[in-house]
């Protein structure tokens, strides 16, 4: 019995990866960002474990433009602090919303969009600059009567 459901663990974990590449194929661009969060005002930065070693955590941010000129900025999946289950989220700014300023970055502010966590779908709001290499952007959440603020940061040379 146990040697059947590692079995059935193992086909799923595949299946899982499979979409997900296939997934990230249809990208227009992607890449992976250090994470902070603010909870109540108190900004702090989010470790994982991996290997039993404290690191810090970093959310995959997959870039997709639609036929109609708007773009989805969709993140991973990832945990915030000790929660036991992992959060996404996911933003479809319109064309209109989509110009770059002097530097050449795109500027948003309060795009509305969903972040997820298990069943559970709330409002959230993106703001921020991004282009292909680099971004700085901020995702707003208030649930169970906190606001959270997410901070995204990448930099390239």
């Amino acid at each position: 019995m146990k040697t059947h459901v590692r079995n059935l663990f193992l086909m799923a974990v595949c299946f899982i990866f499979s979409v997900l590449s296939c997934y990230a194929e249809n990208a227009e661009w992607q890449y992976t960002s250090d994470v902070f969060a603010s909870s109540n005002g108190t900004k702090k930065i989010i470790y994982a474990k991996i290997d039993k070693q404290k690191t810090t955590n970093k959310i995959l941010l997959v870039f997709k433009k639609y036929e109609d000129g708007s773009l989805l900025i969709e993140s991973g999946s990832f945990k915030l602090g000790k929660m036991p289950f992992s959060s996404s989220f996911k933003f479809i700014i319109p064309k209109e919303n989509l110009e770059r300023n002097d530097e050449g970055l795109y500027d948003l502010k309060e795009i509305q969009g969903t972040y997820s966590v298990l069943a559970s779908k709330k409002a959230a709001f993106l703001s921020g600059s991004f282009d292909e290499k680099t971004c700085n952007l901020t995702v707003k959440v208030t649930a169970m009567k906190k606001q959270v603020e997410i901070m995204l940061t990448r930099k390239t040379s």
